[in-house]
């Protein structure tokens, strides 16, 4: 948290993608001025990993990426 103090971020965009404290952290950047998305899980299909339903494997990846 301290690190977005130091910046100005006011108006700023920051994507978010941290599981369970991703809300925490877009609440911090939205209190300094910050528009915060959380995207979680769109990371990992972005990158082309497979983390939901019942194809999810920890190493799985589609062969067709971004």
């Amino acid at each position: 948290e301290s690190w977005m103090d130091k910046r100005n971020i006011e108006g700023a965009l920051c994507l978010v993608g941290a599981g369970v404290i991703g809300k925490i952290y877009c609440n911090w950047f939205r209190d300094r001025g910050g528009v915060a998305v959380d995207v979680g899980s769109v990371f990992d299909q972005w990158g082309g990993y497979v983390t939901r339903g019942p194809e999810r494997a920890k190493d799985k990846r589609h062969e067709n990426t971004l």
